[in-house]
């Protein structure tokens, strides 16, 4: 994790302690190197049933047409399958839940991606890209549960920082409460990094 992603997601545990609220470290059993099996066709099939939407395929990135064709690999079945193994995580990564009721991460390892930094990757490559940046929130995309993105501030160089939290399933009360308080605390709607000219 880069160091000033590290840095705000500190900076709001702090926040969130200044308000009252107990944070406590946790090494949750988040990480499961098997993810991809229930990340990785589901991701590419959606890519081929969103590219199957548009209306002038030809357009997209040969990239994505890439990922698109992969993906129409992917059988109803595997797929199928796919979500079925996504609830057994699911039910797994829920205990974390037992100790607490909200998880504080980051969204992403690092700062924002570069304009063009992934162009010309291929299909594979940009998988790989998007498992490692997406690494904090593919968990909870596979899982369903309620995840709220907060802005957490700027980069030396203006680049927008964020953190995330996750609730229990079905509780996007706690999340939207937790994030009211946060945002008065902490207003960010009208902080804007600066204008490159």
């Amino acid at each position: 994790m880069d160091p000033v992603v590290r840095d705000a997601v500190v900076s709001m545990a702090r926040l969130v302690a200044g308000l009252g609220h107990q944070v406590v470290f946790r090494e949750p059993p988040l990480v499961d190197p098997t993810g991809l099996l229930s990340f990785g066709p589901r991701f590419v099939r959606a890519a081929a049933d969103a590219a199957a939407d548009v209306d002038a395929p030809e357009r997209l990135e040969s990239s994505t047409r890439s990922v698109a064709a992969f993906g129409r690999r992917y059988s109803p079945g595997v797929v199928a399958a796919s979500r079925r193994y996504g609830e057994r995580l699911a039910r797994k990564v829920n205990t974390v839940f037992d100790e607490v009721d909200v998880v504080l991460s980051p969204v992403t390892p690092r700062p924002p991606l570069r304009v063009g930094e992934l162009s010309g990757k291929g299909w594979f490559a940009l998988l790989l890209a998007a498992q490692r940046f997406a690494a904090f929130t593919t968990l909870w995309n596979l899982t369903g549960n309620p995840a709220v993105s907060l802005p957490a501030g700027f980069t030396e160089d203006g680049l927008p920082l964020a953190v995330q939290l996750i609730g229990r399933p079905h509780d996007e009360a706690t999340l939207l409460a937790l994030s009211m308080a946060v945002e008065t605390e902490r207003p960010w709607a009208d902080h804007r990094p600066p204008t490159a000219v």
